[in-house]
């Protein structure tokens, strides 16, 4: 009501009318929108591209709901689906009322006649204000093919349908019949024949502006109508593009345009649109805020797009000059503001046009033009993609030297224009734009263009820095361009001189012109208030970046003076350490290729510059950076093969290096590493560093650089500057240096032993280190030079400690071969016995490694040479022997043979018990039996009788010594001789059969020697040459001896038992037929061993731990017997058992009792190592069970009264029956211990009834005795611990609070009783016998004896 009732502006309804087309039902709210649409038809009437005031509407809403929304794509593209769906509404309606009227005309023609038909159609027409036109026709063409172009696929479906029913329209003629006698009846035939097509491509159309372009092309290309001419298509589009004044539209369908025709064809099409669109930005600056929106410029890059040259060619041949009114709008779009919202669009799209044949068609100050252009937008564009485009244009256009050198030179072209002419207040910028004018001719009237090549402040500055950017670009002949590049950077280094004072230089002088120069021109530049120190130096480092990428060996040697003194200037002229660094990498390219006497000329100024140029350096902050320290190394590296320049520049220019932090002096040796590689060099930094003394620095300072620089390089190549360093003459007379140069040189190798240890010049070095003790030897004695002689004297021995630390046996083995040179006094004799010593701690230390023949020949040599010489001293031969015992390994056996031979000799000669070398030789007779084996056996007669005489010589001394007296050095000897023997025995066993009985004789000397001390050396050596006897020895000649041996021993148990180890050895090797054929022997043996017992008490350990080897030694030998061979066996043994004389004879134990309990010591090993296959010999035992069992008494057990008896003095006794309690109570627990294993073992049913008639009353009547608690705590539970491995004390928490009798605190038989019990009922495997068993249980337990019951 308000809007039918009122008046509103035009946008107020337009907005309204895009605000109804939003609204989902249409039909609640078409009332409105219908009212809205007239209301805007009536104000639009006489405006607009349409002749339909709705189709004006709907366009203006069409394209303006994009700025109402802010691009926002989704909003946009549904009002633009409502529009279009509006618009394909109306013209369906139309193409409805032209088919009524063509229906009605043809009816008329029929009635009438044709005379009249044509008014009355026409008037009709003309009385109709709401019907399409051709007109309209031509501008919604425009229109939908923009929405073709749209990104959402309904929007170009709704075009599209359009599209198609406009074609229709123009299909009937009518509106050409309507329009025959005006101007636009082409057009029509075009317009009909272009919609035809796009409908007919569809598919593509739905891809958007690509497949416009293809429908365009396609038509365009192959449409052979004669109704119109297709040379009309672009003017047409461009003459209603221009009518419906839509930047959007233009932008889209001008940028489907790209393809059509030739690039000519185009751009005669199209400039004048570009000239129109983009002048009207004229008078804008390049600093000015949205000059343009953003269709706008789409609008002109479009444009733009469809200038690309597609025929060069005859582009080229054509040089179209009279084309290039549109030059200045051209260069206009390359600059094109960039604070523009995609303003790079159009300066991409310029620079696309930039062919290498597009620039040539200009003139020379044009393509300057263009090249400067580029250049600037290659540099300072604010779009990455566009600096690319513009630098890749750069280099595919040809540009010509000249055109470089006209914007190289315009900086110096015009400071000096601006110097001849007087300084005028405020009139710089006159002044400068005219100076600006020979390299800048463009005369177009575009502000911001005007302001980017109109270098009207920096007087020329801008373009030159250009210029050197351009020169990183592109790639050209610029060997021509090096005297004008040179003239450039001397004015740039004097423009920034200009910044500090400086005394002016001499008039006339160039250096005078060019300063006077820079100072009109910095006078200029302030004037403006530019601050001028960064673009200069910027400059500078471009220029010698440049320089430095032109200069060849070929071409610059005219210039190498000019361009030598231009970066000398620019060193000591600017205060910047990147300028310094770019002129130092071209001053090395120079003066590496200098003559040598014209270099040697200007050493002075170059090291006065590289040292101001360090200075510089090191004040900046971020220090010196690698390429500085590469540049400098470069230049310096020339002038080290000159010794006159060396010496009066290189202490100088070494100090300015040393007063530079640590981190840059690393730096600077790492790469002087890498470039200085004359040989020699390392060592003459190190002479420099450590023998010159500088301010401020002290040695241990110095110590550090020369520690720094050794770090640059491998430690091969330090070693080798070490090795020259000492060989040095000068060093060696000077005293100083010489102690200096050690110093270093030991705490290096000291510090960085890992390091060094990986060269191969470590044997050099050490040579020379020998060579200089050898020189320094007889000055350490004189009176001259006396204390610097024998502290260099002390340092190089320290330093060959320190070297064969990290040798190589290789390496120090061929040092050590040197000695042999040298005379042989004290001091000679001592140095080289340390070198032996070491060189033997370092075959015995390192990992076995291949030695070379060399060194195997030196070696051998050596050791020859000192065992034979008459000169050498026992401490030599000491040292040789036992070089050679480390190293045998290394060496051929016949080497090793011949060696042995040698030392066997020079053993023999020796005093065996005296001489200190003997021992070292029998520990290498030994080493070389064990590398030789087999190869040995022609040498085995002397190496048994040396090796025996010496054992038996040293033996009797040993036993001969008194007390106290230190017989260490006899017992070392005897301790070598028992190895070598081992070694001897064990690589060639049976050949030392016949030496065995002395062998063995001579042990059993040692041992009964040394058996006090079960920790000598000696006792563990004789077991270890026992034990390798009975393994490598054949049994039939070992086995014997062994017997005989253990029979004449008189050790103690512990002694003996080691013999008896070796038995069970030689048994355990055994095969069965060996073990048949000398069981007997064996046996008689072990019970005659066994008798031993006797003299021993049943608490003693020692024999307990005896008997138990000789125990194990016997179940071995059962082991191998078979049943036919051990039956006799037991049954000797058994009836063995049951003899003995019954007295005492002094002994301590009777000897039925003493073989009773070893009897069933021997029972309980068999069953524990036989199981249930011993288990059915008990019937042979059952017997004498029951009778000992029941045996209350030692007299009972052994059978018979008392009788008389000898005792021993000092025994009594009562002592004599204590020992016979405790015997008694030790065989009635070996008894019980013995049935419980039988029982356990059981599965042969030995546990029978009459087995239980006869062992279990004994047993159950064996528990009324108790042993007494002296017994249980001094015999029992230590035998049951120690022999039968039987826990025998009952843990405290076991044991109860209240102290009553538990089962767990009762003494070991009762426990072992109880066990064997329930053992025994579980081998019955009878119910009658359960029964039995339980009830006789159960009547023993009746007794008021609590450990019964417990039981």
């Amino acid at each position: 009501v308000s809007i039918h009732q009122q008046e509103f502006d035009s946008s107020f309804l337009m907005d309204t009318l895009i605000d109804l087309v939003q609204v989902e039902s249409r039909q609640l709210f078409a009332p409105q929108l219908k009212l809205v649409m007239s209301k805007l038809s009536s104000k639009t009437e006489e405006e607009g591209p349409f002749d339909l005031p709705e189709f004006n509407v709907l366009s203006e809403a069409y394209f303006g709901c994009w700025e109402k929304f802010g691009g926002d794509t989704m909003k946009v593209a549904k009002v633009r689906n409502r529009i279009l769906g509006s618009l394909e509404d109306h013209l369906g309606l139309a193409n409805a009322r032209l088919s009524e009227l063509m229906e009605k005309h043809a009816m008329s023609k029929k009635r009438h006649g044709a005379g009249t038909n044509g008014k009355a159609v026409n008037g009709t027409k003309s009385s109709s204000s709401d019907e399409v036109t051709s007109n309209d026709i031509e501008c919604c063409a425009v229109w939908l093919m923009s929405a073709l172009c749209e990104g959402d696929e309904e929007t170009r479906k709704l075009a599209l349908n359009s599209i198609k029913i406009s074609a229709r329209i123009l299909q009937t003629g009518f509106l050409n019949e309507k329009m025959s006698e005006g101007s636009k009846e082409p057009d029509t035939h075009l317009l009909c024949g272009l919609l035809s097509v796009i409908s007919s491509f569809s598919e593509d159309i739905k891809s958007g502006r690509e497949g416009l372009a293809t429908a365009l092309d396609d038509f365009f290309s192959e449409s052979d109508s004669k109704a119109f001419d297709v040379n009309d298509l672009v003017p047409f589009l461009v003459h209603n593009l221009s009518n419906l004044s839509h930047s959007e539209a233009g932008a889209n369908v001008y940028g489907s345009l790209s393809e059509i025709g030739t690039s000519m064809y185009r751009i005669k099409a199209l400039k004048e649109t570009l000239i129109e669109e983009v002048e009207q930005y004229k008078d804008f600056s390049s600093k000015d805020a949205s000059i343009a929106t953003h269709h706008e410029v789409e609008l002109i890059s479009s444009l733009l797009r469809c200038f690309r040259i597609d025929q060069a060619e005859s582009f080229s041949k054509a040089k179209p000059e009279a084309l290039m009114d549109w030059f200045d709008v051209f260069v206009a779009c390359i600059h094109f503001p960039f604070n523009q919202k995609a303003s790079w669009k159009v300066r991409e799209s310029a620079i696309a046009l930039m062919s290498p044949e597009f620039v040539s068609a200009f003139s020379s100050e044009r393509q300057t033009i263009l090249v400067h252009s580029l250049s600037f937008i290659a540099s300072k564009d604010d779009n990455e993609g566009v600096r690319s485009k513009a630098q890749k244009a750069l280099q595919n256009v040809n540009v010509s030297a000249a055109v470089i050198e006209s914007l190289l030179l315009s900086y110096v072209r015009d400071s000096r224009s601006a110097f001849s002419k007087p300084h005028k207040p405020n009139a710089g910028s006159k002044r400068t734009k005219l100076a600006s004018e020979p390299h800048s001719k463009y005369s177009g009237g575009f502000t911001w263009v005007k302001d980017r090549l109109f270098d009207s402040k920096f007087i020329g500055l801008d373009a030159t820095t250009l210029a050197l950017e351009l020169l990183s670009i592109i790639d050209c002949d610029s060997a021509s361009l090096i005297p004008s590049l040179v003239d450039t950077l001397e004015a740039l280094a004097y423009l920034c001189q200009t910044s500090k004072s400086v005394d002016a230089p001499k008039s006339g002088s160039t250096a005078s012109a060019l300063l006077s120069i820079a100072q009109s021109a910095a006078a200029a530049m302030a004037e403006d208030g530019i601050e001028i120190s960064s673009q200069p130096t910027y400059a500078l480092q471009l220029g010698f970046s440049a320089l430095y990428d032109t200069l060849d060996a070929d071409r610059f040697q005219s210039a190498s003076t000019k361009i030598l003194s231009a970066c000398l200037s620019c060193i000591q002229l600017v205060d910047d350490k990147t300028v310094h660094q770019a002129a130092m990498e071209v001053l090395g390219s120079v003066v590496d290729n200098l003559p040598a006497r014209q270099r040697d000329a200007q050493a002075t100024h170059v090291f006065d510059a590289i040292t101001g140029a360090i200075a510089l350096q090191s004040q900046v902050s971020g220090g010196i950076n690698k390429s500085f320290f590469k540049s400098i190394i470069c230049i310096v590296r020339p002038f080290l093969s000159h010794r006159n320049v060396k010496v009066s520049t290189w202490n100088g220019f070494l100090s300015s290096i040393l007063d530079l932090s640590q981190s840059n002096q690393k730096l600077f040796f790492s790469l002087s590493k890498q470039i200085w590689v004359e040989e020699g060099t390392l060592k003459l930094l190190l002479k420099n560093i450590l023998l010159n003394d500088y301010k401020d620095l002290t040695q241990d300072s110095l110590r550090d650089v020369a520690s720094l620089v050794c770090e640059q390089y491998d430690c091969s190549e330090s070693l080798l500057a070490f090795e020259l360093l000492l060989a040095d003459d000068a060093a060696t007379k000077r005293g100083v240096l010489l102690e200096r140069a050690l110093t270093f040189i030991l705490a290096e190798v000291q510090s960085k032993k890992t390091l060094y240890k990986v060269s191969s010049e470590k044997g050099s070095l050490i040579k020379q280190v020998i060579v200089k003790m050898d020189a320094l030897g007889d000055d350490s004695n004189g009176p001259s030079n006396q204390s610097k002689a024998r502290l260099a004297y002390g340092l190089l021995k320290k330093l060959l400690e320190q070297l064969d630390s990290i040798c190589t046996v290789n390496e120090y083995a061929e040092a050590v071969s040197s000695l042999q040179s040298l005379s042989r006094s004290g001091a000679d004799q001592r140095v080289q016995q340390k070198a032996l010593k070491l060189l033997i701690t370092k075959f015995k230390s390192c990992s076995h490694e291949p030695l070379s023949t060399k060194t195997k020949d030196a070696m051998l040599n050596t050791i020859t040479h000192n065992l034979t010489s008459d000169k050498s001293s026992p401490a030599m031969k000491q040292h040789a022997l036992l070089l050679f015992g480390s190293s045998l390994t290394y060496y051929k056996s016949g080497d090793v043979f011949a060696m042995l031979e040698l030392a066997l000799t020079v053993s023999a000669a020796e005093d065996l018990g005296k001489s200190p070398i003997i021992g070292d030789a029998m520990l290498v007779i030994g080493s070389s039996v064990q590398v030789l084996k087999d190869q040995a056996i022609p040498l085995v007669p002397r190496i048994a009788k040396l090796l025996l005489q010496c054992l038996e010589q040293n033996t009797e001394t040993l036993k001969a010594s008194t007390t106290g007296k230190d017989d260490s050095g006899t017992r070392i000897l005897i301790q070598c001789g028992l190895y070598a023997m081992t070694e001897l025995v064990g690589g060639l066993g049976n050949m030392v059969a016949p030496y065995l009985a002395l062998c063995y004789s001579i042990l059993n000397q040692i041992l009964e020697t040394s058996c006090s001390s079960s920790t000598d050396l000696l006792v563990d050596k004789s077991k270890a040459l026992i034990d390798v006897i009975a393994r490598r020895v054949p049994v039939r000649l070992s086995l014997p001896l062994l017997l005989g041996a253990m029979e004449n021993c008189e050790c103690p148990p512990s002694i003996k038992s080691d013999f008896a180890q070796s038995l069970g050895v030689m048994i355990g090797l055994m095969d069965h037929s060996d073990a048949a054929f000398y069981h007997h022997q064996i046996v008689d043996f072990l019970l005659s061993a066994f008798d031993s017992r006797r003299d021993f008490s049943i608490a003693n350990a020692e024999y307990a731990m005896y008997e138990s080897v000789l125990t194990d030694v016997l179940s071995s030998l059962v082991v191998k017997l078979s049943e036919s061979s051990f039956r006799p066996v037991f049954l000797h043994i058994l009836d063995w058992s049951s003899k003995g004389a019954d007295g005492a004879d002094g002994r301590v134990m009777r000897g039925k009792l003493a073989r009773r309990i070893t009897l069933f010591h021997i029972v309980i090993k068999l069953t524990t190592k036989l199981r249930s296959i011993f288990v059915p010999y008990f019937k042979h035992l059952v017997e004498v069970c029951t009778e000992l069992l029941e045996c209350s008494t030692p007299l009972e057990l052994i059978g018979g009264g008392p009788g008389p008896s000898k005792k021993k003095k000092g025994t009594s006794a009562e002592s004599e029956s204590d020992a016979a309690t405790g015997a008694m109570w030790v065989l009635r627990l070996e008894i019980i211990h013995a049935l419980k294993r039988c029982f356990l073992y059981d599965n042969v049913g030995f546990a029978d009834e009459s087995k239980f008639e006869e062992l279990l009353p004994v047993i159950l009547s064996s528990m009324s005795d108790q042993p007494s608690e002296s017994v249980c705590s001094n015999v029992l539970n230590t035998y049951a611990r120690q022999v039968l491995d039987i826990a025998s004390i009952a843990s405290p928490e076991l044991v109860s609070v209240d102290r009553r009798v538990e089962f767990n605190t009762l003494d070991i038989i009762a426990r072992e009783t109880a066990d064997c019990l329930v053992k025994m009922s579980a081998a019955s495997n009878d119910d009658v016998l359960w029964k039995r068993f339980n009830s006789k249980v159960l009547m023993a337990s009746r007794t008021a004896c609590s450990r019964t019951k417990l039981v």
